[in-house]
This record gives structure tokens, C-alpha cells and sequence, in this order.
């Protein structure tokens, strides 16, 4: 049995221009990277999510050289996964 440990790590910005929210998501998982946006209900959604999520976040709210203001949130998730090796008798 071999366990492999693996880091994900996601920054979040979230936009709210004019009352429409954007956020987006940038995904490192293993060195691929993966970037999902959302607007408006489907980004309020996406944010209570990550209210939910207490543990390994770091939230930091900053002003964007755009002058827009800008959460990033850095969240660290550690799985652990036992992977059975076992040779098939036949």
C-alpha cells in the first residue's frame, strides 16, 4: 500500500463591478492548472461554499492596481489516498 499526499491550492478574486459579482477561480492541483469563472447568482453561490470551508483558509482582501477591490483566498487540502497494489493471481 502507498500513500501519496497531494496539495491543492486556490486563489479566488472576486470583482464587484456596478453590483454584478465576478469570481474566479484558479486551481493549482499537481502542477495543472485549471481556472473557472462566475458571474452573479452562481458566484454568491460559489461564495457561500467557501464560507463553509473554515480550516487551512487564508483570506486576504486587498486594493488591485485596477483600484477594484480584491479577495484572494488561499485554501490548502491535503488528501490522502491508500492505492492497493495488489499483483492479480491468475
Amino acid at each position: 500500500q502507498t500513500q501519496q499526499e497531494k496539495q491543492v491550492k486556490k486563489e479566488v478574486q472576486l470583482e464587484d463591478e456596478n453590483g454584478v459579482k465576478t469570481l474566479t477561480i484558479k486551481t493549482t492541483s499537481d502542477g495543472n492548472v485549471t481556472t473557472e469563472v462566475y458571474t452573479g447568482a452562481e458566484a454568491d453561490a460559489k461564495i457561500a461554499e467557501f464560507e463553509q470551508v473554515k480550516s487551512g483558509t487564508t483570506k486576504t482582501m486587498f486594493i488591485g492596481d485596477d483600484g477594484k477591490q480584491h479577495l484572494k483566498v488561499e485554501t490548502k487540502i491535503v488528501t490522502r489516498e491508500e492505492i492497493d497494489n495488489e499483483a492479480d493471481d491468475k
